[in-house]
């Protein structure tokens, strides 16, 4: 199991030629290194619920919607615990 990860002197994760400080993005446990292209897609915590208030996927563009583009989505989401207000978690 691992319980933490540290960014590495090799570490580093760059965005349409621009590197990101390494406070600003953490590898996971299983990371690996690599290249990818694609268009980049932010999915909230990637929650669809609505009868909860959440419809995180809602005009996520996570595939082609016809417009004959095969460019490949890169999907991120946000991660540990939801909250709706300060202090409440949405997960219970």
């Amino acid at each position: 199991m691992v319980s933490s990860v540290q960014v590495g002197p090799g570490t580093s994760l760059s965005i349409a030629g621009a590197t990101l400080p390494s406070d600003q993005f953490e590898p996971l446990g299983f990371s690996a290194s690599g290249e990818v292209s694609g268009k980049l897609v932010l999915a909230g915590y990637g929650i669809q619920k609505p009868e909860l208030g959440r419809k995180d996927l809602d005009g996520a563009a996570l595939k082609d919607t016809g417009s004959g583009s095969q460019e490949e989505r890169l999907v991120t989401r946000l991660r540990h615990v939801v909250r709706r207000r300060k202090n409440e978690s949405f997960v219970r």
